[in-house]
């Protein structure tokens, strides 16, 4: 059953990406490496979609914004992964938490989002996580980006 069920998420990712075109996405713009310490499970972790000459990142809807975390680069090649839905965090008002802002300094305007870090970290098993950020409107999808992040004091698998 659990070999069944990692299969189904290796299938949704598959799904879920296969057809979008690439662009870059940044998890935690500015920092390097990009770590998140399990041990604090509190808060929010930006992830930014670039724009470029060709992609303009402010024309990404926020509803149609899908995460999934694996755990290895290509999330077609993934052994551990799973997909969320409606990852943006929402703040006290209810409303999703986003903005558009040049992050990387190229004069562009970025696309923005925050997630809740126990949303997706609380059991994460491995030292390294890649997270993939896409806008998929349920038909197809569009745009995709990955990141690499560092997971501190994550609890392995036994």
């Amino acid at each position: 059953m659990k070999h069944l069920f990692f299969a189904l998420l290796i299938f949704l990712v598959f799904l879920t990406i296969n057809g979008c075109t690439p662009v870059t996405i940044d998890v935690k713009p500015g920092s390097d490496p990009n770590s998140i310490n399990l041990a604090k499970l509190k808060g929010t972790v930006p992830i930014a979609f670039i724009s470029s000459a060709t992609f303009d990142a402010t024309l990404l809807d926020p509803d149609l914004i899908v995460i999934i975390m694996h755990d290895t680069p290509d999330p077609n090649n993934a052994l551990w992964a799973w997909v969320h839905g409606d990852p943006i965090s929402r703040n006290k008002h209810g409303r999703k938490r986003f903005s558009y802002e040049d992050v990387n300094g190229d004069g562009l305007l970025d696309f923005v989002f925050h997630i809740t870090i126990a949303d997706f970290f609380n059991t994460w098993p491995l030292p390294v996580a890649y997270i993939t950020a896409a806008e998929d409107t349920g038909e197809e999808c569009d745009y995709y980006g990955t990141d690499m992040v560092n997971v501190v004091d994550y609890v392995p698998l036994d």
